[in-house]
């Protein structure tokens, strides 16, 4: 919603407000929410022949049953207590290898679950990192590559590909091509709007050509690492649509938006004040036409994607900024 904040010079100027009061945000649309964890306090899922999807209910994770020893990709924090459980509920394969998606703690920070002789691997600059963080609840990845790594074991073929910072630098693709299964984290949100400033991605650009990626890939299943359920082709279709359209009226915003405009308002002596004002300007104009407009299907953001009228305004600012300092083709 919009409100009226005084500026610097004192005279009224339009804000975009989030209001967080209960009952104020848009109601989540059905296809956006998953199943509920079990009363062990997880859920899993066999997606594909051998191949188990664990979420605990905001995050998730993956394994592989290969015949001759199980693939964990990721191990959040959230399921330290489900992970071994799980795999012992469907197998008496033993945890071989271990994939680490990408550094962060909240996605592989129970590593240290599996056994020491488990074989780790993870980009090159993931390792780096872990080393030297120094932290025992991610070991330090045995086995690391720069572009590609192929992974075979019993009935598994798993490509491990480097695409780019498109979340943080050694975010990786992992994909199983017989089954047509991916995994990647922290970029798609099935049935939702990303997280907040376009996941936080390092690279606004390289995260947006990282749709383009996805959608190069033969894949049926992608497993994302967070919310309450996998993602389809679909999903990551919808999402692409979303920053694309994103991208297209943030541009038009900064198209319009004048500072002269708002320094006629704030003045040019407080500089931070005239940058906040039009920014702002910018944020509400995209920000507006984002959740006003129609998508490909006829419904609104709020309507398709959970969040959408949460978040939009972040992932304003973040696009805006992308392409005022870095302005690519």
């Amino acid at each position: 919603m919009t409100t009226n904040a005084i500026d610097s010079g004192g005279v009224e100027a339009p804000r975009y407000k989030l209001v967080r009061c209960e009952g104020t945000f848009a109601a989540v649309p059905k296809s956006s929410l998953g199943q509920t964890p079990g009363p062990d306090g997880y859920r899993l899922e066999n997606i594909k022949p051998g191949i188990f999807w664990i979420s605990a209910g905001g995050y998730d994770a993956m394994f592989i049953v290969t015949g001759q020893g199980v693939i964990v990709a990721d191990a959040p924090p959230a399921l330290r207590d489900a992970l071994l459980p799980a795999i012992a509920s469907v197998t008496t394969e033993p945890v071989t290898h271990v994939i680490y998606s990408h550094t962060h703690f909240d996605h592989i920070g129970a590593a240290d679950i599996f056994p020491r002789n488990a074989i780790r691997i993870a980009h090159r600059s993931t390792a780096d990192k872990l080393r030297e963080y120094g932290d025992a609840r991610r070991p330090v990845p045995t086995v690391t590559f720069d572009d590609e790594y192929v992974l075979e074991l019993g009935t598994t073929r798993l490509e491990l590909r480097y695409h780019g910072n498109i979340h943080q630098p050694g975010n990786i693709f992992i994909y199983e091509p017989n089954r047509k299964v991916l995994m990647l984290v922290d970029v798609v949100f099935p049935g939702w709007v990303p997280f907040r400033h376009l996941a936080v991605a390092n690279d606004v650009h390289e995260y947006l050509h990282a749709h383009d990626t996805l959608l190069s890939y033969d894949f049926d299943v992608i497993v994302c690492g967070h919310l309450t359920r996998y993602g389809t082709r679909a999903d990551v279709e919808a999402q692409r649509e979303y920053v694309y359209q994103l991208r297209a009226v943030s541009r038009k915003a900064l198209a319009s938006v004048r500072i002269e405009d708002i320094a006629a308002r704030t003045g040019t002596e407080n500089v931070w004040a005239l940058m906040d004002g039009y920014l702002e300007e910018a944020i509400k104009e995209a920000t507006n036409e984002m959740l006003s407009t129609p998508t490909s299907d006829g419904r609104l953001w709020t309507e398709r994607l959970g969040g959408a009228d949460v978040w939009t305004p972040h992932h304003a600012f973040s696009m805006i900024q992308a392409l005022r300092i870095e302005n690519p083709d």
